[in-house]
């Protein structure tokens, strides 16, 4: 799963808004993307996370209004 990856998604940090619900996400070419109405309990399981753009990749691109 992981070699269908691309190097530019690959998530560098992110920053959670809890009263606005909205999660930035940082990859490592650069790319900032911003995510609306994430819940908290998502991005609580995106922290523990052992691979953060794996997850990225099922649970949260393509499943949120991106900016």
């Amino acid at each position: 799963m992981a070699s269908r990856l691309q190097f530019s998604k690959k998530v560098l940090s992110f920053q959670y808004d809890p009263d606005n619900c909205t999660l930035i996400i940082q990859f490592t070419a650069g790319i900032v993307k911003k995510y609306f109405d994430v819940p908290q309990t998502l991005v609580d399981t995106f922290e523990k996370a052992s691979d953060r753009t794996i997850f990225y990749e099922e649970k949260i691109n393509g499943y949120f209004r991106v900016q």
